[in-house]
């Protein structure tokens, strides 16, 4: 996400400085919001990662599945909520995957 300060200074050539910065604590601020313990991403497939739980699944049978994303497929899934968000005129509000509706 680039803020309009980061447009200005691309058209002098310095978006080397501020851009990927902010860019990587905006990430960091984002994965910030969850909690991450070792596990499997539902979405990539990796496996013995860092991942933060996003759902649950109970089947018929009782049996109950946990929905867990790694770093980056929580990102792209954020990226897509505030897409959506934007589209919709609603607030978004990092944080809120398995969460909201």
């Amino acid at each position: 996400m680039r803020l309009a300060s980061d447009r200005q200074f691309a058209g002098a050539g310095l978006e080397w400085a501020i851009g990927p910065e902010r860019e990587d604590m905006e990430r960091r601020a984002v994965l910030g919001l969850y909690m991450w313990t070792p596990g499997t991403c539902f979405r990539c497939s990796e496996r013995s990662i860092p991942v933060t739980k996003l759902a649950s699944i109970l089947t018929r049978a009782g049996a109950v599945y946990q929905i867990a994303a790694c770093s980056d497929c929580v990102l792209d899934l954020e990226a897509e909520r505030e897409r959506r968000s934007r589209r919709l005129g609603r607030v978004y509000e990092a944080g809120q995957l398995g969460r909201d509706g």
